[in-house]
């Protein structure tokens, strides 16, 4: 995204979560909890936030409050389903705090961007970083070819150190990896019949690293 600030806040609001999930899943009632209502959160708070930049002026600070509150709400709940990703080895521990932690920055993205009509400060993904950084929301012209061939390079390259520094702190700490995980990295130990499910949500759990690369190179 083109916004350092955001990106720092989705990251803060996605370790808050969860810390927060952490702490509440010790009590089993709770995990149920959040499993159950995921579903009308996510249902409810994409379509406030779709219709939300329509008539934001009328909105008063207790609705913004009760909006962010939900959207807070979801973000605890995703660590509820973590356990659903299936790995390629099942005897290769699971990252669910990374999974987490990941599909949070993803959501609260998302959700804001829409919220405030925003292309900016939109998490990046890995189709968007192939095509080039959004250094600059602008038409494409044959003037800046060799700055976009430049900035797509550099991009690049910052996406692969960020991958490679991850996925070296997970062996390091717990025998995981992030090539289980993360597309174009290890992605063709996932692609077999029964974790179709698993490999589209990889492409979304993939965003925080390319929205990571693009956003310090947008920065520099």
């Amino acid at each position: 995204m083109l916004s350092t600030k955001y990106h720092i806040t989705y990251w803060a609001a996605a370790i808050g979560a969860v810390t927060i999930y952490r702490f509440l899943a010790l009590y089993p009632p709770c995990v149920t909890a959040f499993r159950l209502a995921i579903g009308p959160l996510a249902a409810y708070t994409t379509y406030a936030s779709l219709i939300w930049h329509r008539n934001g002026n009328k909105r008063t600070e207790l609705t913004i409050y009760t909006h962010q509150a939900m959207v807070a709400y979801l973000l605890v709940a995703l660590g509820s389903v973590a356990n659903y990703f299936q790995l390629p080895n099942p005897e290769v521990p699971k990252p669910t705090a990374l999974i987490h932690v990941l599909s949070a920055f993803m959501t609260v993205g998302v959700l804001e961007s829409f919220r405030q009509n925003r292309r900016d400060i939109e998490p990046a993904s890995f189709r968007i970083i192939h095509l080039g950084p959004r250094t600059q929301l602008k038409h494409w012209s044959w003037c800046c070819v060799a700055a976009d061939l430049g900035s797509t390079f550099v991009c690049d390259a910052i996406l692969f150190a960020v991958l490679l520094a991850t996925d070296r702190m997970l062996c390091h700490v717990g025998g995981m990896s992030l090539r289980h995980i993360v597309p174009y990295w290890g992605w063709e130990k996932m692609q077999y019949p029964g974790r179709l499910g698993s490999a589209i949500v990889a492409h979304y759990l993939g965003g925080p690293f390319a929205d990571m690369a693009e956003t310090v190179c947008s920065s520099v």
